[in-house]
């Protein structure tokens, strides 16, 4: 692999075509691809549970597991005009650990109020009764 190369988002491996860019976040990457034959095209995002394709807003299959391109998300498509769209969507078990995460601070915030409070009470009672 080129270092010329290695800074392209979408590779087409096989085939012909081209493809723009349409918009490009961290967690959402669109393109317009014309593949003017059957291509296989390289998105060079490392997979980890949670990415997804969409080829014209339909899941699209593809795989990481490739000897040359280990991890890497590789997808097939046959001649045509298409919208491939890659998501990043949390996974159930990374949104259950969010919930846990923020009810844990929600809970630290409660107790920590609470024993200032209590705190500020006595400090409050002292004050009063030693006068």
């Amino acid at each position: 692999m080129s270092s010329r190369n290695y800074y392209k988002k979408l590779e087409i491996l096989k085939g012909s075509g081209e493809y723009k860019e349409i918009s490009r976040t961290t967690t959402f990457h669109e393109y317009i691809l014309n593949a003017k034959s059957d291509v296989t095209i390289k998105e060079n995002t490392l997979y980890f549970p949670g990415w997804n394709v969409l080829v014209n807003n339909h899941p699209q299959r593809f795989y990481y597991i490739n000897k040359k391109y280990p991890g890497i998300i590789i997808l097939s498509l046959p001649k045509g005009i298409y919208k491939v769209t890659v998501t990043f969507t949390n996974t159930p078990i990374q949104k259950f650990s969010r919930m846990i995460s923020l009810l844990t601070l929600f809970g630290l915030i409660i107790i920590s109020g609470n024993l200032i409070y209590q705190k500020l009470l006595k400090f409050q009672l002292n004050k009063t009764s030693s006068t």
